[in-house]
């Protein structure tokens, strides 16, 4: 509600009431990695479609078309000598690596090719440097692995109520690193077409996929702890 500007761009810092400076790499990459969290969390359609829209932000304002992935400022900022683009990831990851595990994400999330080609080229940017030194690239390395499995996607088609709730119980009560969760409440399908082949009715339905192939559905927190393996 505070790092806005009047023309949607995301500022770097607010204090005492006042937002300034045109935001960064990792601010965009580290919030929409937030908001994918959030997304999963609660299922509250807001999260995602923020998280795309600053996704496809980031795209206009960082993306080297050149060389590849991103870099540290944005087109509209301040020019400088150089543009600086970190790839390194220390005791936080840089932006760029994040990234990929974003792109990653809405490809498995969306289904959308346009996510799988971008993640993709930012794999590709990656590779020289991880092969050179690998430990120096851990958290692209894990987008990379993210990517690369054949995790399931789980979809919850129906409104977010208590129902909804006790399934989600039985799905984080086990680590799932692999694992996207799209809820279908109706409002998504413009972000998510995929979803419009799940019908929406009063009691949630749980459908788990894998490749965008889905088993049966179940309708209880009891039959989806079965359907899990939990």
């Amino acid at each position: 509600s505070k790092l806005f500007n009047n023309e949607g761009r995301l500022l770097a810092r607010y204090r005492e009431g006042e937002a300034v400076y045109k935001g960064y790499l990792d601010d965009y990459a580290f919030f929409i990695y937030g908001l994918l969290e959030l997304y999963t969390a609660c299922g509250k359609p807001e999260y995602l479609k923020l998280a795309i829209n600053l996704q496809q932000e980031q795209e206009r304002l960082f993306r080297d078309s050149t060389e590849g992935g991103y870099y540290f400022t944005g087109n509209d900022a301040e020019e400088l000598l150089l543009r600086p683009k970190e790839i390194y990831d220390g005791a936080i990851p840089s932006g760029n690596s994040l990234s990929l595990y974003n792109l990653a994400r809405l490809w498995r999330l969306t289904g959308e090719q346009k996510w799988q080609e971008l993640a993709e080229k930012q794999a590709a940017f990656f590779r020289e440097s991880l092969e050179d030194y690998p430990p120096g690239y851990t958290a692209s390395l894990q987008a990379i692995q993210f990517y690369l499995s054949q995790g399931d996607e789980l979809v919850l088609s129906g409104p977010l109520t208590s129902e909804t709730s006790g399934m989600q119980s039985i799905i984080f009560e086990e680590f799932r690193p692999f694992m996207v969760i799209a809820y279908n409440e109706g409002n998504l399908t413009e972000l998510i077409p995929r979803l419009s082949n799940y019908p929406v009715e009063e009691k949630v339905s749980a459908y788990l996929c894998q490749n965008f192939a889905c088993k049966e559905p179940v309708d209880s927190p009891e039959e989806l702890k079965g359907l899990l393996g939990s």
